[in-house]
């Protein structure tokens, strides 16, 4: 698949040009502009903590100034455009590890190589959220923003069916239980 001018433009996809290191823009950002809508935020990942480091402080040095920091990454402002600079996997598929649903594992590298789930093209045409299963939680705001983020994509559209909206229940559900047990077995241990 080829992103047209315009939709490469609506994703910033010329801010991977001012990295030296590879980088790529994936997930939510690339499908708003496919749905026709302009993405809130860009995310940009690196392939290692230390490339995305040096990422921000060369973003820094251009004018960006720091929104938030937080475990894998900083938000970052950039001539006017919200900025996510993030590092959680080697390269784009790796990173689709770590997404809810099949429609968000979309990416377009530096090169313009584009990457996707393979259910990519089917799931989106059919506007419906498929849990990958993959992605894990940990903790409550975990939890919480799992949730956000199924209402986000209903609110925009998507739609999930029993089987899927189950599953991701129960994987919730059994996420939130464990940090219980660790907490009732630390305090045993006491």
């Amino acid at each position: 698949m080829n992103l047209s001018k315009e939709n490469l433009n609506n994703i910033h996809f010329d801010l991977l040009s001012r990295f030296n290191s590879y980088c790529w823009i994936s997930g939510g950002c690339i499908l708003d502009t496919l749905d026709g809508k302009t993405p809130r935020d860009i995310d940009i990942y690196f392939g290692s903590q230390r490339e995305q480091e040096k990422a921000v402080s060369k973003a820094k040095v251009q004018g960006a100034k720091i929104i938030q920091q937080y475990p894998l990454g900083t938000k970052i402002e950039w001539d006017g455009v919200e900025v996510d600079l993030t590092f959680c996997g080697e390269d784009p598929e790796k990173v689709f590890d770590k997404y809810d649903y099949t429609i968000l594992c979309i990416a377009i590298d530096k090169n313009g190589k584009f990457f996707h789930h393979p259910d990519f093209f089917e799931h989106y045409a059919e506007r419906k959220l498929y849990y990958t299963g993959i992605a894990q939680s940990k903790g409550a705001s975990h939890f919480s923003n799992k949730a956000k983020r199924l209402n986000k994509y209903i609110k925009k559209g998507y739609s999930i069916d029993e089987e899927n909206l189950e599953f991701w229940l129960e994987l919730l559900i059994s996420e939130q239980k464990k940090p219980k047990k660790q907490k009732n077995k630390q305090s045993n241990s006491v």
